[in-house]
């Protein structure tokens, strides 16, 4: 593996905030911060930025920001060791078309559906990767959540790769399904991604399904956004599909290559190892 890719990827915590989220497992916490967190921050705002033209115009909306809780529901401010995929009773995930969802919630900018699975819901994006750990669509408080885009994608310049993040709940709801992509007959057999995003209908091509471990403390930074040029993006993708062929219950496509144009799509969620696992679907849009 290029020690380029070692580097950006071990060095994550310094360089995006708020993102080291354990979903549906253990504590969602911000990374600690370093010494020289403010700096490699800072360096990353100036790297130059890589754009993809998508269909369906170039408007891009702004999230409207999560209003603050009230007094009352931060007196009911949720553990967030305790979300460990399990709701509580009473806890139901709310039943709504995509276009009663984006009536209720302007936060909704999309809808996901993934192939043999119950995987079938509203995609929600906000100003950070915290509130929608425990708020469900409704903005309910609820161990459920809701599957969510990182709040880096409403950045043109930062959607060559997006991100969407989702509970494994024990009772098979969000994305605990995504399990099925470790069996590679499932895998072979269930490939195109639907996701409407922002009224546009995408289809993604799944090349690539793995086990993300920690090692030493520490996990890979699968989740980047912000890429130096077009050609650092796919040297990024290509070791991306080097280590996964490394990595545990993984199968990765040999006849997709990740190219310069490409736009690639991620679906990570927790695993029940108690290591501090992800487990990562990527694909590559199609149309």
């Amino acid at each position: 593996m290029k020690a380029y890719f070692i580097k950006k990827l071990f060095t994550a915590a310094a360089i995006i905030p708020a993102l080291m989220l354990c979903l549906g497992c253990n504590a969602a916490q911000k990374p600690a911060e370093t010494a020289d967190s403010g700096n490699a921050g800072n360096a990353a705002e100036h790297l130059p930025v890589v754009t993809v033209t998508l269909p369906g115009g170039n408007a891009v909306l702004t999230p409207a920001r999560t209003p603050s809780p009230t007094s009352e529901q931060k007196g009911e401010a949720v553990d967030y060791s305790s979300l460990d995929g399990v709701a509580e009773p009473g806890d139901v995930l709310p039943v709504l078309t995509y276009d009663e969802a984006r009536e209720k919630n302007s936060d909704v900018i999309g809808w996901l559906s993934v192939p043999g699975t119950g995987i079938d819901y509203p995609v929600v994006r906000t100003e950070d990767n915290e509130f929608y750990l425990n708020h469900n669509i409704l903005k309910e408080s609820s161990k459920h959540g809701a599957i969510f885009m990182d709040f880096r994608n409403a950045d043109k310049s930062q959607q060559k790769h997006i991100i969407l993040y989702g509970h494994d709940m024990k009772n098979g709801t969000m994305f605990h399904e995504l399990m099925n992509f470790k069996q590679k007959s499932f895998f072979s057999e269930n490939r195109i991604i639907s996701f409407n995003w922002d009224g546009t209908d995408t289809m993604w091509e799944i090349y690539l399904a793995a086990t993300i471990p920690m090692v030493d403390g520490h996990r890979i930074n699968y989740i980047e956004t912000r890429f130096a040029s077009n050609s650092a993006f796919e040297e990024y993708m290509a070791d991306m599909a080097a280590y996964a062929r490394t990595a545990p219950s993984s199968t990765v496509s040999d006849s997709i290559v990740i190219g310069q144009t490409d736009q690639v799509l991620t679906l990570t969620t927790c695993t029940s190892e108690p290591d501090g696992s992800r487990f990562v679907v990527q694909a590559r849009r199609v149309r």
